[in-house]
């Protein structure tokens, strides 16, 4: 008996997302002032951007709730055992767009570590602390994804 299916990857990949979407929109929505906390240096958080940085938190917590959300009703529909979404290609589908949501927040600290991360007052270190678990968490939910909808479309089962 084969651990690694077609359907143990697209569940494992939902539910690692559902997961990690979930703990963003937490974070960010929940948590903003701890997500400001860690994006903007201590000696610029008197900066009169920093409180409407902060109100920002809620916007992209809300695009993690919908992430989240969507992983939810695609592993409820699964569970439930409902006729939806069961088609290989379908789920490919849906696994490359739930890779590339992952990829882009990855994406998005690349060009702040090849310039040099944090310089003096400005961007956020990426590969220390508390977004290195963050940069390298969302490269492996792209990789798992990927691998997923990979195997949606070559596997025979």
């Amino acid at each position: 008996m084969l651990l690694i299916t077609r359907d143990n990857l697209y569940n494992s990949s939902l539910l690692a997302s559902f997961l990690w979407f979930g703990a963003g929109f937490h974070f960010f929505t929940i948590q903003r002032t701890k997500a400001g906390e860690l994006l903007v240096p201590k000696s610029q958080r008197r900066s009169p951007i920093y409180p409407t940085l902060v109100a920002t938190g809620p916007f992209l917590g809300g695009f993690n709730g919908a992430w989240a959300l969507l992983c939810g009703i695609l592993l409820g529909i699964r569970y439930q055992e409902l006729d939806l979404f069961e088609a290989p290609g379908e789920r490919m589908v849906i696994l490359g767009v739930i890779s590339s949501a992952h990829f882009s927040q990855f994406l998005g600290n690349v060009p702040i570590l090849v310039n040099g991360e944090r310089r003096g007052e400005t961007y956020w270190p990426v590969l220390s602390g508390q977004m290195m678990y963050i940069f390298f968490v969302d490269l492996v939910q792209a990789a798992l994804a990927a691998v997923a909808a990979g195997a949606q479309f070559f596997s025979t089962e």
